[in-house]
């Protein structure tokens, strides 16, 4: 059986978030520290994994990529997963999630192998709770739970304190047109009492803004797509559909 054609890989290209931040515009972030990079998220396949992965360690002057921190356990957000073990790059995420990562991971590839299939690797993870420091003289990155979101029960994120940077897969830009679950941004910076002044997201949904996000923006898009997603579910009560999310509860309208 032939191989079908790979996807193509795109263009890659960068846009500095803050000090040591960039986003590349396939939704990864890569945090540059003082000897080695984290990357936020690998949600892209195989092929582009790899030259993501390339294009990180490239703008961050060669330095190697010691974590890679995967938001959720969705396959739109774990594409790349297989690439960075091929790679020998630990991930980071909580117990349960890190256990779904590591079927996915143990799964033999015969008909079309990939980079670990041919050269299989060792599931290299770091366990997190609800917090998570990493930090040297250079940088500071927070990893944060989620905490009770609906749709990703075990999601994390990332911040910048000094340069009050989130790094988010699906807390504000799940999708454009509908947030059925908008309270989870707004929760987690009161609860873990957190100065977000831009965001770095994983899905460029918002055509006008797709790279970075100013607080603004994101209470703009979240607000606005609450509203959209409650008359879509109106519409389907009518109709007799039931959707996933409905009715869409929030406590900040």
């Amino acid at each position: 059986m032939a191989e079908p054609p790979s996807n193509p890989v795109r263009e890659l290209t960068s846009v500095p978030v803050g000090h040591g931040i960039w986003r590349i515009n396939n939704g990864t972030t890569v945090v540059e520290c003082g000897d080695h990079l984290v990357l936020f998220e690998l949600a892209v396949l195989p092929d582009e994994a790899k030259a993501t992965l390339a294009f990180a360690r490239k703008l961050g002057r060669g330095k190697p990529i010691r974590y890679l921190v995967a938001s959720h356990n969705h396959f739109d957000h774990t594409l790349g997963l297989r690439q960075a073990v091929a790679q020998g790059i630990p991930v980071i995420q909580r117990p349960t999630t890190l256990a779904q990562f590591h079927e996915t991971i143990s799964r033999a590839a015969p008909d079309y192998p990939d980079d670990l299939a041919r050269s299989p690797q060792p599931f290299k993870t770091h366990v997190m709770g609800d917090h998570l420091r990493l930090q040297d003289s250079t940088q500071t990155l927070d990893l944060y739970w989620g905490r009770s979101n609906g749709h990703m029960a075990d999601v994390i994120f990332a911040y910048a304190p000094e340069q009050k940077v989130m790094m988010e897969g699906d807390l504000v830009t799940a999708a454009y047109e509908w947030q059925n679950w908008p309270d989870t941004f707004r929760d987690v910076t009161a609860y873990y009492k957190l100065d977000v002044q831009k965001i770095s997201p994983v899905h460029a949904v918002w055509k006008a803004h797709p790279d970075v996000l100013i607080k603004a923006q994101a209470e703009q898009l979240l607000q606005a797509g609450t509203k959209r997603a409650r008359e879509r579910c109106e519409r389907e009560v009518k109709n007799r559909n039931y959707i996933p999310g409905c009715p869409i509860q929030s406590k900040y309208d």
